[in-house]
């Protein structure tokens, strides 16, 4: 219902028929950011972006998705990402992934589902000793995500893990391209900032 309310704005703008083409191309995309496939998830992010720029009255509905608790952790980092690049007048940037977080000792803490580390067999718990050849040893946590951002989607990226209790395990993930966003020139600290904080008073505000 509330996403409807907001469509209605467009149908003013453009015409019912366009109105229903838009209605039901944002839905979709939106849905498939609910996607198991990591691939599929990136291009419905590139394309609500693109939904937004061409009709700014969506945003609406991806700001109430941002501030529900009860919504998906990563389709709401994926929302996120495109009301920053609209609001803020940021820009998509490619980059290398393979879907994992990792804690201060290298141990991986989160597998994204169906990202590259996921289809690889990463499991949570495991400790990365080397990334594509290289001996994590002497290496920051920086230098270790430059390493996977600098590869190139469709490269494969040998790691070596080491599992709980012991054994090492020798994977081999086929990097992913990932959009993220970067400042444009123009945007300032402040405005994130300034969103950043709304989004934790609405939160505040539904978990009341």
């Amino acid at each position: 219902m509330k996403r409807l309310i907001a469509m209605f704005f467009l149908c003013l703008l453009s015409g019912f028929g366009s109105f229903v083409a838009a209605a039901e191309r944002f839905d979709e995309q939106l849905r498939l950011l609910a996607s198991e496939d990591f691939s599929t998830r990136e291009a419905a992010t590139k394309a609500l972006y693109a939904i937004c720029i061409e009709n700014p009255s969506v945003i609406d509905v991806l700001l109430k998705i941002a501030i529900d608790p009860e919504e998906d952790v990563e389709r709401v980092a994926r929302v996120n990402e495109v009301i920053r690049a609209v609001f803020f007048k940021k820009v998509f940037v490619e980059r290398g992934v393979l879907g994992i977080q990792l804690s201060e000792d290298y141990r991986v803490v989160h597998v994204v589902d169906g990202g590259p580390a996921h289809q690889a067999g990463m499991q949570v718990g495991w400790r990365m000793t080397t990334l594509g050849g290289i001996d994590l040893a002497a290496k920051s946590m920086e230098d270790v995500y430059r390493i996977i951002h600098d590869s190139k989607p469709g490269e494969v990226l040998e790691v070596e893990l080491v599992k709980p209790g012991g054994g090492l395990v020798v994977l081999r993930p086929v990097v992913a391209a990932r959009s993220t966003v970067r400042d444009d020139e123009n945007v300032t600290l402040r405005r994130e900032k300034s969103y950043q904080e709304w989004l934790e008073r609405k939160r505040e505000g539904v978990e009341r």
